[in-house]
């Protein structure tokens, strides 16, 4: 569930992700259908628990003559007996999702089923069609223009259909029977154009008021929904004739959808990684700030009051017997107690828990009496106490102020309820995209058990730069991808969302290994910044048969893969090696064919498991790689993986370089 209130750009990712690959259908209309469902019941106003849109609909513009009989019957009672139908579009109902009952089912629409698009003219007079189609950035002359059956297999994506204000709109008609009585306050659209031609939009009609950033966001929802159509455009309503459609025109399409697509993530991966780089700056420039008030404080008395006036964060200061002898203006802000209130007052009984005092107290009568220090000069995260009662997270630093007589403390605080929130946010980010970059699990391939297993190292905020695909090419041809792209985070994250979908589409189009490879290549020493895109990667193609798999495999720069027979006898793959991928323009491939019988086992993985380091710092290396895949000889994939990951374990307890493992096993 999202809430259309505060939706973010991790939640348009996710949404994204959902509608890509909508469930089993024969139709247009069903995978449509399936849409608009899943945005009518995820999209929630979370303040009163309802779902944020009363009607979501998909429209798709149609030829006339390829209307069924009720379609067109619905037409002509819309037409001039003397319009001409020959070459007329209709902007058609494909699915509905609302409230009302009548309001899913397209064929009990009383005026929307099949709209004529006589002309420019005739279409300017329908004010909310003609703002539709202009917001998305189609011409239309050339939309009612006739064409051919595929007129471009470059997509189009474009901006976004937006009334902020739905009341009184001229945009959002039938505002006594629909917008006042339903409570609709903004409508949102988005679509493009398919191949055909044809414009397909899904439109929004909110309860919850859409801003122009919300309403933009959903620019990353459009390839993803033509992705999902696409499929059925030679079948676009249950129970009509279809059309034939060059399956090559198809991919053609489906490839630059998918680039379009990665471009779109792309810059939503650049939007996210600003925010992270700049949250980290700031935490930096917070921190400098905080090194630099203690020094002032420590170094003058004078300066002391311009500190305390100054500082963004709360400073407290409490003599030997815990009362408040200073109190500062971001103390006062934090806490909610005027300064005048605070001082003289006991520190513990303002702002610490009662729950947390005893410690307190304890504390400061073991420093006075053994001089012990176990938090001085440390940053310590521990609750607070407002003056209303409430507890929050903040950072804690206490110096200790020798004067004469008994010490002095003083406590810088900062509130750490942003950060935190920053950083939950952060961090579903990142797993967010980290999920996004891998398959959800791995696909079922007749007659070949597939196991996989992906670790990302290091510690935080950051996205791996490993990465892995398992995808069917034909009906007993897969292919297989395995690879590490060069450093982390966003950057990282883009380039392998790059390596995925170009490794997809190639295969699509060739399914040749060294093609594949070098389309990789092609992408990536292509760019401003190709200098820093470049990975290393096997891909495999298999051939399945009864009992065994033909593998044909081309590596750039990747460790070997390697074959566990069922004897133990454990065979590196010569493929291995070879030249980079993404560093020259040129790329020559490293290729190899090889046989899998029944219970051999081929693995692939990514340099994360052959230079995991132990506390002495030695590697753990092929030869160790080998040796215990020797005495997995037998086993299925499954307790292969099991087993380097349990060595794995065993062997560091380092997070390291991101690990990647696919393991592959012909059954009989």
């Amino acid at each position: 569930m999202f809430d259309l209130n505060a939706l973010g750009l991790s939640d348009l990712v996710r949404i994204s992700a959902a509608l890509r690959v909508p469930p089993p259908v024969g139709t247009m209309e069903q995978a449509a259908e399936y849409v608009v469902r899943y945005l009518y019941d995820n999209l929630l106003d979370k303040q009163t628990g309802e779902r944020s849109s009363a009607l979501v609909r998909c429209y798709k513009t149609h030829p006339y003559a390829a209307l069924d009989d009720d379609l067109r019957a619905f037409a002509d009672g819309m037409l001039d007996g003397d319009a001409d139908r020959d070459a007329l579009r209709c902007l058609t109902l494909l699915a509905t999702a609302g409230e009302r009952p009548e309001w899913n089912d397209r064929r009990r629409s009383f005026s929307h089923q099949a709209i004529p698009l006589l002309s420019a003219e005739a279409v300017a007079r329908s004010p909310m069609i003609n703002e539709l189609i202009v917001q998305l950035g189609v011409d239309v002359e050339g939309l009612l223009r006739p064409r051919g059956l595929l007129v471009d297999v470059q997509p189009r994506t474009f901006n976004v259909f937006h009334v902020p204000d739905a009341l009184g709109s001229p945009y959002v008609p039938d505002q006594d029977d629909f917008v006042v009585p339903y409570g609709i306050r903004s409508v949102v659209g988005f679509g493009g154009l398919l191949p055909d031609g044809e414009l397909y939009a899904v439109i929004l009609f909110s309860r919850t008021p859409i801003n122009r950033e919300t309403a933009e966001q959903f620019r990353t929802v459009t390839a993803t929904v033509g992705l999902a159509l696409l499929p059925y455009i030679e079948s676009v309503f249950d129970g009509a004739p279809g059309r034939e459609v060059p399956a090559e025109s198809l991919a053609a399409w489906r490839m630059a959808a998918l680039d379009q697509l990665l471009q779109v993530r792309e810059v939503s991966i650049l939007e996210q990684s600003l925010r992270i780089e700049q949250a980290l700056a700031d935490v930096e420039d917070r921190a400098a700030e905080l090194t630099r008030s203690r020094a002032v404080l420590a170094d003058s008395e004078a300066r002391k009051a311009a500190i305390l006036s100054a500082s963004i964060d709360a400073i407290v200061t409490i003599d030997a017997d815990g009362t408040v002898v200073d109190f500062n203006a971001a103390a006062e802000r934090m806490f909610g107690y005027a300064a005048a209130d605070a001082l003289g007052a006991s520190m513990a009984s303002l702002i610490v828990p009662e729950r947390l005092r005893p410690a307190h107290h304890a504390g400061m009568a073991r420093h006075l009496t053994t001089g012990e220090a176990r938090i001085l000069g440390q940053r310590v995260e521990i609750e607070a106490l407002r003056s209303d009662g409430t507890e929050f997270p903040v950072e804690l630093t206490v110096s200790r102020i020798d004067v004469a007589g008994p010490p002095m403390f003083t406590a810088t605080i900062r509130d750490l309820t942003h950060a935190r929130r920053t950083e939950a946010e952060l961090r579903e980010l990142a797993d967010t995209l980290q999920a996004g970059l891998l398959p959800p699990r791995p696909p079922r391939m007749p007659g070949v058990e597939v196991a996989t297993h992906y670790r990302a190292g290091g510690r935080g905020l950051q996205v791996g730069g490993d990465f892995y695909d398992v995808f069917r090419l034909a009906d007993d041809q897969w292919g297989v991808i395995i690879g590490d792209v060069c450093g982390k985070g966003a950057k990282a994250a883009s380039v392998t969302s790059l390596v995925r979908y170009t490794a997809r589409a190639a295969a699509a189009h060739s399914g040749e290994p060294s093609d594949v490879m070098h389309e990789i290549n092609a992408a990536l020493a292509d760019g401003p910044d190709a200098d820093d895109r470049y990975c290393s990667a096997v891909f495999a193609k298999l051939c399945l048969s009864p009992g065994s798999v033909e593998v044909s495999m081309c590596s750039g720069g990747h460790p070997s893969p390697l074959v566990v027979r069922t004897d133990g006898t454990v065979e590196a793959v010569s493929a291995a090696g070879g030249q980079l991928i993404g560093l020259f323009e040129e790329y020559e491939a490293s290729c190899e064919e090889l046989t899998l019988r029944t219970g051999d086992v081929l693995v692939l993985y990514t340099d994360g498991v052959t230079e995991a380091r132990d506390a002495a710092g030695d590697l753990f290396g092929q030869d160790r790689l080998a040796a215990l895949l020797a005495r997995t000889a037998g086993s299925s994939a499954h307790d292969v993986v099991a087993a380097v990951t349990r060595a794995l374990q065993d062997w560091t307890d380092a997070p390291g370089d991101d690990i990647a493992i696919v393991a592959l096993r012909p059954l009989a």
